[in-house]
């Protein structure tokens, strides 16, 4: 029972890392940062609160947060934009990154929530051995098994067996307790991190690839345009 308790409060934590990859308020999270070679960065607004959405800097920072794993998405996507700065980004390639950072953390939790179900299992089958045993180390198997009718014969083993019958009950009602309510919060937790996924995503679609498109059309027009400013 005790590392039934341990690993669903593992699983609660991992849960709540899970849940909390992308704030819900995406846009008021990171923001965009140019440095030298126009090279676009996402860094987070709380290392930068007094510049400006894509000014030019020298040093940019990296962004972190108490976030493992939003840290390694984001420093994926930045490590993506500094080596592809010559080209158009890909947003399925960006996507990708996301969705692979995502689907490891989650396939982590869904193999951990089973853990207490299979450790009242084991109890289970501890708690009958164990009865067993006694039953046999006392002597009282024998006299069960021998059809003796002599009053208290097989009693004691017969009530050792019974005990860790019960308790290996227990540990199995408290294994099917846990794993279920940990599969309802994985479900929970799920869906609010998708939902908070898809603002990251149309927050990437929305304001990165706008400042990440260099190819040579886009570069075209916006010589004509300036052109035309001048004119």
């Amino acid at each position: 029972i005790e590392l039934q308790v341990n690993f669903f409060a593992a699983t609660k934590k991992k849960l709540y890392l899970f849940k909390s990859i992308f704030p819900y308020a995406a846009d008021e999270e990171w923001m965009l940062i140019k440095g030298e070679a126009n090279k676009v960065r996402i860094v987070g607004k709380e290392d930068l609160e007094n510049m400006d959405p894509l000014m030019e800097i020298e040093e940019i920072p990296n962004y972190e947060s108490d976030n493992e794993v939003r840290n390694t998405i984001i420093a994926s996507i930045n490590n993506y934009l500094d080596r592809n700065n010559s080209s158009t980004s890909d947003f399925q390639l960006i996507k990708d990154i996301v969705d692979r950072n995502c689907d490891a953390a989650d396939d982590e939790i869904q193999t951990q929530i089973p853990v207490p179900l299979y450790c009242g299992l084991m109890g289970t089958m501890l708690g009958i051995i164990v009865g067993i045993f006694y039953l046999w180390l006392s002597g009282d198997l024998d006299a069960l098994l021998g059809g003796s009718t002599t009053v208290g014969n097989g009693a004691e083993g017969i009530k050792a067996l019974l005990g860790g019958v019960a308790l290996a009950m227990i540990s199995s009602i408290v294994g099917i307790a846990l794993t279920t309510y940990g599969s309802w919060q994985a479900k929970q937790v799920k869906s609010e991190e998708e939902s908070a996924k898809h603002d990251f995503l149309s927050w990437m679609q929305a304001e990165l690839l706008p400042a990440m498109n260099t190819d040579a059309a886009s570069a075209m027009r916006m010589m004509v345009d300036n052109l035309s400013a001048f004119n």
